[in-house]
């Protein structure tokens, strides 16, 4: 673990490591750093005075044919090359200043850049433009060189779609034994580029799908692109790993790689205990379900991304009704489900509106379930907190908390109870046909996440980045219990989520963080510990609590679902 303060709050894009020297490029202010024993000790780069102004680092790679030879892209900067391992640079892409060429496109609409070397040390620079009227992006450039820079030959614009920072759902590649060949993906399907062919006819980009024998396809929102050494070309994305045998021919399919690799970037856990098996709102692999009780296999109930999931377990006695749906609420759906997990009916709420206003929904809509009346839910749309009385099919807003990131529905004490989060703040209702208003404000805290005390309504716990407060009087006024929650080893990092813990004999409350998952009893808050020995060091995007098997459900950024037992026991 690198614990450099040139680190802190800094997220990297690309590290080239040779011997005992360490190159790596960050997004942020930092922007290049330099260590010749092994990450021992570090010396800033960017802005040093070596030829490499400030500015945040697209990419890095190495030529591989040149042991002390490097490229890196920065967008609005330039594009530059070291030939001592990074102690020194050099700007190249001030030698082609055309109209349209490199240095015009990387300093003027560059939202992000990428650069690959091939054997032969032909270097590919390839470029996402700036949004246009519609938000859209696209890979506006790719052109390479021979000589190290001193000139660039410009390709057609491929206008693949694509993002740049700070998602970067952009990848590019270039064959190793024929540097005439570039891959480049992003949230299109990929496209192979054919430097032989002369530019300007439209021929020189051709899709990698319909060349394909079965019309076979990588998931979009590619992340990276490699060719290994087997000449396969690799490509990363939001959706698995794929694999293309002899990627420069149009004989060969795209396969997954993906085998047993539990690596699924979690929205959203559910805990089904009528099925006793978890389900998972997952990035671009839709809403996913356990086969069976502890199964490491999973089934696909719905695609696209799978958004928030929930489950009650009220409205039918030895059922269990599951919800569901993609981005944006699509195929928002309500299925019924029985003890051996196996699917009994399935709808679509309606979501019509009570006044027939109109009701917009985020690209993430959370969703809550009423603790005492599983009739009742909530969503959480991009203009307001909706209610329904019916599962969703007749929806009427709250005419508060738009874009709410977090709810909480209903008490065995007070059904109409509410808390959200959403703008920053935390709102509240104590009663059926109050309003939705928002509590006193936590300073600098932009709240995320909310959930009420299982023991009085009254009470509810509040999560900022850096921070967490209880209330005791339903928001009127909030007392952090942070307290040693970052002295602890590892630092927590990021809080992402709270959720109440109410055992038999014991409870917590638990914070979801970006190292893992803390707690710290009612009776002692403010005294946290990490649990969980063997949850991997992720990101801890959902969490959920099921009382009926003590069962703590963990969903983690891209090491897949967890579950903790025995929390709440005697």
């Amino acid at each position: 673990v690198l614990t450099n303060p040139l680190f802190a709050n800094q997220k990297a894009s690309s590290v080239v490591v040779r011997g005992n020297v360490i190159v790596a490029g960050f997004l942020d202010t930092v922007g290049l750093v330099r260590s010749s024993d092994l990450g021992a000790h570090w010396t800033r780069i960017s802005a040093g005075g070596v030829g490499l102004p400030a500015g945040a680092i697209d990419d890095l790679t190495e030529d591989i044919q040149n042991a002390n030879r490097l490229y890196l892209t920065s967008s609005r900067v330039g594009v530059f090359r070291s030939d001592d391992l990074g102690q020194h640079w050099l700007n190249i892409s001030q030698n082609d200043t055309s109209e349209t060429g490199l240095n015009t496109n990387i300093v003027n609409f560059a939202n992000g850049a990428k650069v690959r070397v091939s054997q032969d040390g032909r270097a590919y620079v390839a470029i996402v433009g700036l949004p246009n009227h519609n938000g859209s992006e696209f890979v506006t450039y790719v052109g390479y060189t021979g000589d190290g820079g001193a000139h660039w030959t410009s390709m057609d614009p491929p206008y693949l779609g694509a993002r740049g920072k700070p998602y970067f759902h952009f990848s590019l590649a270039v064959d190793r034994t024929n540097s005439s060949f570039v891959y480049v993906g992003g949230v299109d399907d990929p496209i192979r580029g054919r430097a032989y062919i002369a530019p300007g006819n439209g021929q020189q980009w051709e899709s990698m799908v319909t060349t394909t024998p079965h019309a076979t396809w990588p998931h979009v929102d590619a992340r990276n692109m490699v060719i290994d050494a087997n000449l396969n070309l690799i490509e990363a994305s939001d959706g698995g790993i794929f694999r293309r045998t002899r990627p420069s021919e149009s004989t060969t399919d795209w396969a997954s790689m993906a085998g047993n690799l539990q690596t699924t970037e979690i929205y959203s856990i559910a805990y089904d205990p009528v099925a006793r098996v978890l389900l998972a709102g997952t990035q671009d692999n839709g809403t996913v379900y356990q086969n069976g009780t502890n199964q490491l296999a999973w089934n696909t109930f719905l695609p696209d991304d799978g958004a928030d999931v929930q489950v009650d377990t009220i409205t039918r006695p030895g059922f269990s009704v599951r919800y569901s749906s993609g981005q944006f609420l699509m195929e928002f759906t309500r299925s019924v489900w029985n003890s051996s997990n196996v699917l009994q009916s399935e709808a679509t709420p309606a979501l019509t509106t009570a006044d027939g206003s109109y009701f917009q929904a985020q690209f993430l809509s959370p969703l809550a379930i009423n603790a005492v009346n599983g009739n009742r839910i909530l969503i959480g749309a991009a203009d307001a907190v909706w209610e329904s009385f019916n599962q969703g099919d007749l929806i009427g807003s709250l005419s508060a908390g738009a874009n709410a990131t977090a709810l909480v529905y209903g008490h065995p004490n007070n059904a109409d109870v509410i808390y959200a989060a959403a703008g920053g703040q935390i709102y509240m209702r104590p009663l059926a046909r109050a309003p939705l208003f928002s509590t006193t404000p936590i300073p600098n805290c932009n709240a995320k996440d909310v959930v009420m005390d299982a023991a009085d309504w009254r009470v509810a716990y509040a999560l900022c980045d850096s921070a967490i407060y209880r209330t005791s009087n339903t928001g009127d006024t909030w007392t952090s219990i942070t307290g040693n929650l970052f002295s602890l080893s590892p630092n927590p990092g990021t809080l992402r989520k709270v959720r109440f813990i109410s055992g038999v004999s014991k409870s917590y409350v638990a914070v979801g963080a970006d190292r893992g998952v803390f707690v710290a009893a009612t009776n002692a808050l403010g005294s946290w510990s990490k649990v969980g020995s063997n949850l991997p060091i992720a990101p801890v995007l959902a969490m959920q609590y099921s009382r009926a098997q003590d069962i703590l459900a963990v969903g983690t950024l891209g090491r897949g679902a967890w579950s903790v037992t025995g929390l709440g026991g005697p």
